[in-house]
Parts: structure tokens; C-alpha cells; sequence
């Protein structure tokens, strides 16, 4: 496998009475040519992106009851690439072909949260969007490629309603409600007067409340969030090995509900515990395919209903250093690597363990880590491919140790 990766970007404020300006550039090359197997069959993905992002905004920084910000933002992204399997062998299988696929956006966003008492606060914010995505290529439908072209221009505007209570001085009641938006893409065929490339954006309605708080002269943490989100028009692959072509369509209506706990107590002055549960209903609500196949109640992809997450942190004070050991514990219960729920993609219940052992020197620090103490064999990815398929499962690390030298500059 290779990749090319370049990464450049900056930050300029300037600080004036009652706000800060702040400037955001970057910019992101990419250029990737990997090898790999799917199940029996080697595949190849070029892929190579030029990334211009920019960012100006204003923020308030007065101490009256009105806190604000504003600013714009502009980004375009160009890439082009290709998929094909059996790379290999004399007939290969070419499943994508983008010569060209650009998106070039601007945005103008604001938020503002105004105290109408010490202990109650409102917040409101929008998000005005223009994104145009233009693309062309050759469909792998046809024999020697068949030319398809697409240009679409989205404008979505984005809100936020949400309002804070402080019941104490560090216990806040909080609850928002927001949207998001990502823009629509294409499948790699022509138009026709009977049939239009284009996938319809998705959309996001999302409810949470929650709570914020601190305890014990902040030596306990305690945060807990309950949240709904609704989602309309999803983008969705569909998974087909033996099709010669996997389209692109809409998830009608996706629903996730669920509460994620996060909990950080320092038990002894050296001694701090972490403890984050979460858990996620997340089901098709009215989801069929475009050749009638109804996956309505399905569970999400790579969305299990629990996880678990404890760590246990224990510094030794060593004159001006400190030795620190750290042990983590992740559960998850069963999910599923596609949408489909295809023999071969389902994870059950697992866990894991790491630990590290670290010696800080401030300047410098020296230490031994080990992951997946268990050597569990747990699915960290899945793919529509393989012999004999339907599907092709990678695993995750198995159990991986080493050291590691770091100096501070």
C-alpha cells in the first residue's frame, strides 16, 4: 500500500476590544494507490484529492449577557480515482471510474447565546450553505466506458434552538434542537430522459437535553446526554458482489435514539477513573431498495446498541517525573459490518483490554503499551467482495505490544 499524504494549515488571531478575528487556512494533498484482497480476489483504489479549506470568523469576548460569533467559510475539494477488482488477471473488473469529481462550497454561519439571568441562558444559531458538485466519468456499465457527466447546485440553510439552566453552580440542565445537512451525489451513468444520476441529499432533525456537572470540588465529573435523531434520505451502497455495478440511493427515514453517560473521578490525589456507557437504538424506519428489497427495523451498520468504555489512570510522583500506568476496557454487544445483515459481516459481543506503563520526564518519556491483551478476534471492517462471498471480513489487531520514546520540543 501507498500513500502520499500532505497536510499544511494555519491560524491568525487578532485580538481587538470586545472580539477576536480569526483566520483558518489549510490545505490537503492525498494521493493513494492501494493493493488488496477481497476474500481470493485482489482489488485496486487509486484515489487523489487537492483540499482548499478557509475559515474567517468574528467572536465576541465582552463580558455582557449577549455572547456571539459570525463568519464565513469556503472550501473546494477536487479528486479523481478508480476501483478495480481482479487487478491481477487479464480481465479485470473495473467498478469505478471518476475522472473528475469536484465540490466547491461557501457557507456563512452565526450563533448567539444571550444570559436573561445569571442561571438561564438561550441560544441561537444558523447556517446558510451553497455547494455545487460537478463530476464526470465513465459509467462501468458499458464496454469501454460510457461518458456520464453531473452538475447540481445545493443551498440549505441550517438552524439551532437550545437553552441552558444552571440549577447550581456547576450543575446545568441543557436541551437543543438542530439540523444538519450533507449534500447529494451521483451514480456512474448517464442521464437519460427516464432515469436521473442523482442521489437526493440527506437531512438531520436532532433532539438532545442533557445534564453537565461537577462534584466534590471538581474531583467528580458527571455528564449525561439523551438524544433522537432523525434523519431523512440517508446515503446508502448498495451491496451486490455479483452486480457490475453497486448504486447509490436514499434511506427514506433513519432513527437513532439513545443516552451516553461520561464519568471522570479522581478517587486518590494520583488516582483518576473514567467510565463512558452508551447506548444507541439506531434502525431503519422506512428503508427499501429501488428493486423493492425492504430492510425496514434493520439495525445500522457498525452500530452497536451498547458500549462500554473504563479506564483506570495511577501516577507514581518521581521527583520531577512521574511513572504513570493506564489500563482500559472496551465492550461492545453485536452489530453488523453492512446493512444487508449478510452471513459473515456479523461481530458478536466482545471485549477488550490495553495497558500502558510510561515514565514522564516532562522533556522526554519513555514507556510499554500492549493492545488487545486478550487476543480477541474481533471484525473491524467488512466489504461487498470475496470467494465465495457475499461478503469479505477484516479483523482488528490482534494482541500487539511494543515501546516508545517521545521527546518534547
Amino acid at each position: 500500500m501507498k500513500y502520499d499524504l500532505k497536510i499544511v494549515g494555519g491560524e491568525i488571531d487578532y485580538r481587538f476590544e470586545g472580539a477576536t478575528l480569526t483566520y483558518l487556512p489549510s490545505y490537503l494533498y492525498l494521493d493513494s494507490k492501494p493493493f488488496y484482497w477481497l476474500g481470493a480476489i485482489e482489488a485496486e483504489n487509486t484515489a487523489h484529492y487537492n483540499q482548499i479549506t478557509q475559515e474567517l470568523r468574528l467572536t465576541s469576548t465582552g463580558d455582557g449577557p449577549l455572547k456571539w460569533l459570525g463568519g464565513v467559510y469556503f472550501y473546494n475539494v477536487r479528486n479523481h480515482g478508480t476501483f478495480t477488482l481482479f487487478a491481477n488477471l487479464p480481465f479485470a473488473f473495473l467498478q469505478d471510474d471518476v475522472e473528475s469529481n469536484r465540490l466547491k462550497g461557501y457557507a456563512a454561519f452565526g450563533q448567539a447565546t444571550y444570559g436573561f439571568t445569571d442561571t438561564f441562558r438561550a441560544i441561537i444559531g444558523a447556517r446558510a450553505s451553497s455547494t455545487n458538485r460537478a463530476a464526470y466519468g465513465n459509467s462501468p456499465l458499458a464496454v469501454g466506458g460510457l461518458p456520464y457527466t453531473f452538475d447540481k447546485t445545493y443551498n440549505h440553510v441550517d438552524w439551532k434552538l437550545g437553552v441552558e439552566k444552571d440549577l447550581l453552580p456547576k450543575l446545568m440542565l441543557y436541551g437543543a434542537i438542530q439540523t444538519g445537512y450533507q449534500p447529494g451525489t451521483f451514480n456512474e451513468l448517464p442521464n437519460t430522459p427516464t432515469f436521473s444520476n442523482e442521489v437526493k441529499p440527506s437531512r438531520l432533525l436532532s433532539y438532545t437535553g442533557g445534564v453537565k456537572s461537577r462534584w466534590l470540588n471538581d474531583r467528580l465529573q458527571i455528564n449525561d446526554e439523551v438524544y433522537f435523531y432523525d434523519y431523512r434520505d440517508l446515503l446508502i451502497q448498495s451491496y451486490d458482489i455479483s452486480a457490475k455495478f453497486n448504486a447509490i440511493f436514499n434511506a427514506r427515514k433513519v432513527a437513532i435514539k439513545g443516552n451516553q453517560l461520561d464519568v471522570l473521578a479522581k478517587v486518590f490525589v494520583d488516582d483518576q477513573i473514567n467510565l463512558n456507557v452508551g447506548y444507541s437504538h439506531a434502525r431503519n424506519v422506512d428503508f427499501i431498495t429501488p428493486n423493492g428489497q425492504n430492510f425496514n427495523g434493520y439495525q445500522l451498520a457498525y452500530a452497536p446498541d451498547l458500549t462500554a468504555l473504563a479506564g483506570y489512570t495511577h501516577n507514581i510522583p518521581l521527583g520531577v517525573a512521574v511513572l504513570r500506568a493506564h489500563l482500559d476496557w472496551r465492550y461492545e454487544s453485536s452489530w453488523y459490518g453492512d446493512y444487508v445483515h449478510n452471513r459473515g459481516t456479523r461481530q458478536d459481543a466482545s471485549n477488550k483490554g490495553d495497558a500502558s506503563l510510561t515514565y514522564d520526564a516532562r522533556e522526554w518519556s519513555v514507556g510499554a503499551w500492549i493492545k488487545n491483551i486478550q487476543n480477541k478476534v474481533v471484525i473491524a471492517a467488512t466489504a461487498a467482495a470475496g470467494i465465495p462471498g457475499p461478503a469479505t471480513s477484516y479483523l482488528d489487531e490482534p494482541r500487539t505490544y511494543g515501546l516508545r520514546f517521545t521527546v518534547n520540543y
